[in-house]
C-alpha cells in the first residue's frame, strides 16, 4: 500500500459524492500493511490504529489515524478489491473444566467419606460457559500497485456489524462475503 499526502487523496481518488459513505472512528488495524506494521513494531505491541474509509468518486481513501500524531493516507482503487469478509465471532463456546479431585477433597473434609463421592461426583462433568465476543473480524483482500495480492486485516465492535456489512454490501454485493 503506498502512502500519500492527505492533499494528493482528492487529486487521485476524485471528490467525495454528495451521498458519499464512510466509516469513521469504527475499524481499528490488526495486520496486512507492512509499512504500519513497522510503527507499531517500533512503538510497541499496544499501539493501535483507528482506520477510517471514506468513499470517493474513483477509489476509496483510507486514513490510517495513530497516536503521537502518526496520520497515513492511502488510496485503494475499486478495481483492486478482490474480496472482502466479515468474519461473525458474536458468540464462543469455552469449556470450563471441573476439578474432580479439588472436589472430592473439599466434600471429604467438610462432610467426610459420604461428602468424598458426592464432591467428586460434582466434578466429572465439563461446564460450557458462553462468552460475548465484542470483536467481527473485517479482511480486505486488494491488489497493490506491483499487482501483488494483499489482506487488510481490520475488527471493530460487534454492535457496528450492521452498518459495516451495508457499507461494503451495498458497494461490493458480489465481493462482499459474511462468513
Amino acid at each position: 500500500m503506498k502512502f500519500i499526502e492527505e492533499r494528493e487523496v482528492k487529486k487521485e481518488c476524485g471528490k467525495k459524492g454528495f451521498m458519499s459513505s464512510s466509516l469513521k472512528h469504527i475499524l481499528k488495524y490488526i495486520s496486512g500493511v507492512p509499512e504500519i506494521d513497522e510503527v507499531i513494531k517500533n512503538n510497541g505491541l499496544d499501539y493501535v490504529f483507528v482506520v477510517d474509509i471514506v468513499e470517493r468518486k474513483n477509489c476509496f481513501e483510507v486514513v490510517f489515524k495513530g497516536r503521537k500524531q502518526f496520520t497515513y493516507y492511502a488510496a485503494i482503487d475499486r478495481k483492486s478489491i478482490k474480496q472482502i469478509f466479515l468474519e461473525d465471532m458474536q458468540q464462543v463456546y469455552k469449556e470450563k473444566e471441573r476439578s474432580v479431585a479439588g472436589r472430592a477433597l473439599l466434600g471429604g473434609v467438610l462432610f467426610g467419606p459420604a461428602g468424598a463421592i458426592v464432591g467428586g461426583m460434582t466434578g466429572v462433568k465439563n461446564k460450557k460457559k458462553k462468552q460475548i465476543m465484542p470483536e467481527m473480524v473485517l479482511s480486505i483482500i486488494y491488489e497493490d500497485a506491483q499487482g501483488i495480492e494483499q489482506t487488510m486485516v481490520l475488527m471493530f465492535m460487534y454492535t457496528f456489524r450492521e452498518k459495516v456489512s451495508t457499507f461494503f454490501r451495498s458497494l461490493f454485493p458480489k465481493k462482499f462475503k459474511a462468513v
